[in-house]
């Protein structure tokens, strides 16, 4: 059986639309700010290629990149839950 590959980005655009049908419009705004930094981040990468050492290298990056903790929980929230949801994909 082959296996359909999908970029992460692609797989963060169809996360965001379904996940705003179930949430405010104010979270749905800023969880798609967290969204270009992911994609750039990311760039190229089949979401079934993204492995927890990658996941853990973002996060780091985050980290030492953006002053504010509020900022790294809403990356470290948006890359948990679109991957979860790429699983059920």
């Amino acid at each position: 059986m082959d296996v359909v590959k999908i970029l992460y980005s692609d797989v963060l655009d169809l996360w965001l639309k379904k996940h705003s049908l179930r949430i405010s419009a104010s979270t749905a705004y800023n969880y798609s700010k967290a969204l270009p930094t992911l994609k750039m981040y990311f760039k190229g990468i089949y979401v079934q290629d993204i492995t927890p050492e990658m996941a853990y290298e973002f996060v780091q990056t985050m980290i030492h990149r953006v002053s504010s903790q509020t900022s790294v929980r809403l990356y470290c929230k948006v890359l948990n839950m679109s991957l979860r949801y790429s699983v059920s994909c």
